[in-house]
């Protein structure tokens, strides 16, 4: 099957294939990673036992640091293969777990390992859901594992590969996880039953299991993109009343590739191929449902629920229960093309710069200096970070800067015009702050901020968009806004990411975005731009997106956590003769008014009494909006 812009949707694994090096990703010296080899007396030689020495650095925390490294929050694990014997478990939040390569760095459990064997109390070989604290529950901040592969081994068949919990942010980036017996296959491949959310996985293969995804609960919404699952016994991905975005997601099974009971469900671009003909691909019950290109194979049905039946093989797009309109309309999504971000332009690392803070604790100069020098890949250190106290402007030859999960501080960036705590800051009075990141002309096609958070600093922006390079943003940079148009951004992990402003014709695509904030009115508004969002979650009151002079918004998935009233009944979104197609789940206060719509003059309003919790599809687009 193809969409309108041609991509075929036969890439079934190629799509997960390895995106770097052979070598893969090798932190310099002065990183600030600790080394589970060399620092932490691992072996990874797939004979010896490794579960003591992953478990010292690994389950390190604030109630039980290591002796040497404390909390050990950046963990590297170097090309080998891990044996372990008990489930390993993340101590503490705010932490990355990064291998070297997905396919060279293995975390393997031992053949019939006596923790491993009952289905009914299924263990985690890997988990990030409890440390010595217990249960994080929504506190679970920003939670990495990046390039590497989980393998269960044979004769564990209460395993669980991967348990996964984060929150606010943090994401599960080019995994392997997979079961290496046929009959004795694991319990569940990716697991998320611990109040995960929001965050994000993406390109994640889950190879086995009887099941292959698994995701519990009503809270906090999660987002998934390019997921495959082969090779599951009784169901590819499973969602019991979540909020779930996916988007490119390929199943090779003959049992259904999906189930989802309750909840909220936003499914874009799906190819399901193998099922046997008693079998339907998607299976839904009470769950609120927007479905968009998805194909299906050798299945009796394509969609199953609700007391119907969608034959298929394909459909084309899928809504339960309505499709809401405040005028009239076609009904249909607005389908914006998604456009993946340009890593091929940044060009190989061959050899990174560190930069690390001077004696007063400030980076502002040594990154400056870096860039300036002509560094192409600068890489902030974790051991050693600090303030930023002036814009850092990026230009010259720099491709990447990147962070180790490194928190910056800008809380002295402002003095002189500081936030008034919990006061609504308009978009206008936010512009005459500085930025953080100024992003301007230089000799390489696209630049990316990666890994670089601003902890709870004051600035204003964090990243001004002055230039019609494209622009990648991972987990860094926070508010955005642009000066110059007609350029690219694509935000990967996106949060925090309130206050941002997008002028067209500027194009946007965002893969999660946490936009929680009292401060910013409206959160993300897109003046006159193309915006795509898949998975969005949000707290507080304000308006979430507004959308203006022709812009074009596609929210694909997400929940508003609407925890604060302190302005009263403000829209979550708003459309001002433009164009949006919005799926979403409600919880919390409800929103008054979900959408406030304005065509030629006419203002129309979607009260919440009419909605109920969830939206399966909001559709308002312009007569003008381009196929």
């Amino acid at each position: 099957m193809r969409n309108r812009n041609g991509a075929l949707w036969l890439a079934v694994l190629a799509i997960l294939a390895e995106r770097v090096s052979a070598e893969g990703f090798v932190p310099p010296t002065g990183a600030g990673y600790v080394n589970v080899k060399t620092n932490g007396g691992a072996k990874g030689d797939g004979v010896s036992d490794d579960t003591a020495a992953l478990k010292a650095i690994i389950e390190a925390g604030k109630s039980a640091p290591h002796p040497k490294f404390g909390a050990a929050r950046e963990i590297y694990l170097p090309d080998g293969i891990y044996l372990v014997t008990e489930p390993i478990r993340i101590g503490d939040k705010k932490k990355s777990l990064i291998g070297q390569s997905r396919n060279g760095t293995v975390i393997r459990l031992n053949d019939n390992s006596p923790t491993f064997q009952d289905p009914k109390r299924p263990t985690p070989v890997l988990s990030f859901a409890k440390s010595y604290k217990g249960w994080h529950f929504a506190q679970n901040f920003f939670q990495r594992v990046h390039d590497l592969t989980i393998d269960v081994g044979s004769g564990n068949p209460g395993a669980v590969g991967l348990e996964y919990h984060t929150n606010n942010g943090g994401d599960a980036f080019n995994l392997l996880i997979k079961s290496s017996d046929p009959q004795k296959r694991g319990a569940v491949g990716l697991s998320q039953t611990a109040g995960s959310g929001p965050g994000l996985i993406h390109h994640v293969t889950v190879d086995g299991f009887e099941v292959g995804s698994l995701i519990t609960g009503s809270l906090h919404s999660m987002a998934f993109s390019q997921i495959a699952l082969t090779n599951q016994r009784v169901v590819g991905f499973e969602n019991r009343g979540n909020t779930v975005s996916i988007e490119g997601l390929v199943s090779r099974n003959r049992v259904p590739a999906l189930k989802t009971s309750g909840g909220h469900l936003a499914l874009a671009n799906a190819e399901m191929t193998g099922g046997a003909p008693d079998q339907s691909a998607i299976v839904h019950d009470k769950t609120a449902i927007f479905l968009r290109h998805v194909k299906t194979q050798g299945y009796g049905t394509a969609i199953a629920g609700e007391g119907q039946k969608v034959a298929g093989p394909d459909v084309d797009q899928l809504v339960w229960p309505k499709v809401w309109s405040l005028f009239p309309g076609p009904g249909k999504s607005l389908d914006l093309p998604i456009e993946r971000p340009p890593f091929d332009k940044l060009g190989e690392p061959k050899g990174w710069f560190v930069v690390a803070a001077d004696a007063s604790g400030d980076l502002t100069a040594p990154l400056q200096q870096a860039i300036d020098a002509g560094r192409e890949h600068i890489f902030v250190s974790a051991a050693k970070f600090g303030a930023i106290r002036d814009t850092i402007h990026v230009r010259n030859k720099v491709r990447i800067i990147r962070g180790a999960a490194t928190y910056y501080h800008s809380k002295s960036f402002n003095d002189q015009d500081k936030l008034i705590s919990y006061q609504p800051l308009k978009i206008e009075k936010a512009a005459k702050k500085k930025p953080v990141w100024r992003i301007e002309d230089g000799e390489g096609e696209a630049v990316m901020l990666q890994l670089l958070a601003d902890s709870y600093g004051d600035a204003g922006w964090g990243v001004e968009h002055a230039t019609r390079r494209t622009l990648i943003l991972w987990a860094a940079g926070g508010s955005y806004r642009n000066t110059v148009t007609g350029g690219k951004v694509f935000f990967v992990d996106a949060g925090p990411f309130p206050g941002s402003e997008i002028v067209g014709p500027q194009q946007a695509w965002a893969w999660h975005a946490n936009t929680e904030s009292y401060v910013d009115d409206p959160h993300i508004l897109n003046n006159g731009a193309t915006l795509w969002i898949l998975g969005l979650k949000t707290e507080k009151d304000r308006t979430i997106i507004k959308t203006t002079r022709g812009g074009r918004t596609e929210l694909i998935g997400g929940l508003l956590y609407k925890n604060r009233e302190r302005i009263g009944p403000a829209p979550a979104f708003i459309s001002e003769d433009s164009s949006v197609s919005l799926s979403y789940a409600v919880t919390g206060l409800p929103y008054q008014v979900q959408v406030r719509e304005t065509r030629d003059g006419r203002t129309r309003e979607l009260p919440q009494s009419e909605v109920g919790r969830t939206m399966p599809l909001y559709v308002g687009l312009e007569a003008a909006t381009p196929k």
